[in-house]
């Protein structure tokens, strides 16, 4: 009898153990979103809506024209999108997904006006929703400015 008590005990423990896992295993799946389909609107808007994208030129550049002062009209203009590759993250994507973008772009007024810079951008999308990395576009910006992207 108390054989029969251990066997059935250890077949509810398994039992237990089994739906555990499937109840885990089951908010995983049904927990990771589908990243939405980039397209390159969605690329530029996001781009451009920055924080990275509309913030002044690089500190550490010095002019020799010192007489030039950024005004109202001195910001970034994006110009096209040159490529995007698209990669899952973790296995079958379920950490979302990772877009690395290279795009031109030009200040409108300035010692680098309408000079055709080319840059990199990164996004990640890993909860429905698309988001730039900020300091990855930032430091893509101004190595361009600088003449350090390829």
């Amino acid at each position: 009898m108390s054989s029969e008590l251990l066997t059935r005990s250890s077949a509810s423990r398994r039992r237990s153990l089994l739906r555990s896992v499937c109840l885990v295993v089951a908010s995983v799946v049904l927990g990771c979103k589908n990243a939405p389909p980039l397209t390159r609107a969605d690329v530029r808007s996001l781009i451009e809506q920055s924080e990275a994208f509309s913030a002044p030129m690089d500190p550490s550049i010095v002019f020799i024209d010192t007489t030039f002062h950024p005004g109202s009209n001195t910001k970034r203009e994006f110009i096209a999108i040159s490529g995007i590759a698209v990669k899952d993250d973790g296995p079958f994507g379920m950490a979302g997904q990772t877009a690395t973008v290279v795009f031109t772009w030009q200040w409108t007024e300035g010692p680098y006006a309408h000079r055709v810079l080319r840059s990199k951008a990164k996004l990640n999308c890993s909860s429905g929703t698309w988001k730039v990395y900020a300091d990855y576009l930032t430091q893509h910006l101004w190595a361009s400015e600088r003449g350090e992207e390829d």
